[in-house]
């Protein structure tokens, strides 16, 4: 990853570093948000695939099913996370300011 990247992601994910919870759960909540990131961009490309008009209905087809595929994938992913972060802030004892945070980060 290049230091510009780096750099970037650092900042994307400043509120979640900011926070007062555990480390394990800011672990987590950058993998829910880099997961829904992704899933959004998926989401583009998939519109984008569905408005080409230009492109071989069966390179299509192939193409929309796997945008599906890869977006279920990381449905999968998102849910065990959430589940995760649900069963470690339980496992945690975390007060109720510090699971409204994670609430409200992993929402972003």
């Amino acid at each position: 990853m290049s230091t510009k990247t780096s750099a970037s992601a650092s900042r994307r994910h400043q509120d979640i570093d900011d926070s007062d919870l555990p480390d394990a759960v800011k672990n987590l909540l950058r993998m829910i948000r880099e997961l829904r990131e992704r899933l959004a961009e998926l989401a583009r490309e998939l519109q984008e695939v569905q408005a080409d008009r230009n492109m071989d209905p069966e390179v299509k087809r192939n193409r929309l099913l796997q945008l599906q595929a890869q977006m279920s994938a990381l449905n999968g992913a998102m849910m065990m996370a959430s589940r995760k972060l649900t069963s470690l802030m339980r496992d945690m004892k975390l007060d109720k300011a510090q699971q409204m945070s994670a609430a409200q980060l992993a929402l972003k």
